[in-house]
């Protein structure tokens, strides 16, 4: 196995506090991996339709021109809030959770990761029921 050389006081973990060191942060490989998947899903499919045939009644409410712009934008602005929300990990190194420490304090800062864990399952949970149906469909 090998190890990479990490700069004086760069941790692996995230520190307990905002004093302490940084962990080092993710290269473009690892940004590349880590995002490069959200593109490559049968939810982005299933999506669509709902964007051209919201009601479900199998005509299109929508042109093919304008659902492409609605994705587009859609895409453009949840792309635009999520970068903002990068800024203050991007400036500082340091992860969202440990910056909502300097929020609500040690104690109290496992509430949002708490929220976030939910929030995942959640969306987790979403996803594949919809892949599982969306490919049920495809089969049968």
């Amino acid at each position: 196995m090998t190890t990479t050389a990490r700069p004086a006081g760069v941790a692996d973990e995230a520190p307990l506090t905002l004093d302490q060191p940084a962990p080092r942060t993710l290269r473009l490989v690892d940004q590349l991996g880590m995002w490069g998947n959200l593109g490559v899903s049968l939810l982005g499919f299933t999506g669509a339709i709902y964007v051209l045939d919201p009601l479900g009644t199998g005509s299109l409410a929508l042109s093919l021109a304008a659902g492409f712009l609605a994705l587009f934008v859609g895409t453009v602005l949840g792309t635009a809030a999520v970068a903002i929300a990068a800024v203050p990990g991007t400036e500082t190194g340091q992860p969202a959770m440990v910056l909502l420490r300097g929020l609500f304090g040690t104690r109290l800062s496992w509430a949002p990761t708490v929220l976030n864990i939910v929030q995942l399952i959640g969306w987790t949970t979403f996803e594949l029921v919809t892949i599982s149906t969306a490919l049920d469909q495809i089969v049968t």
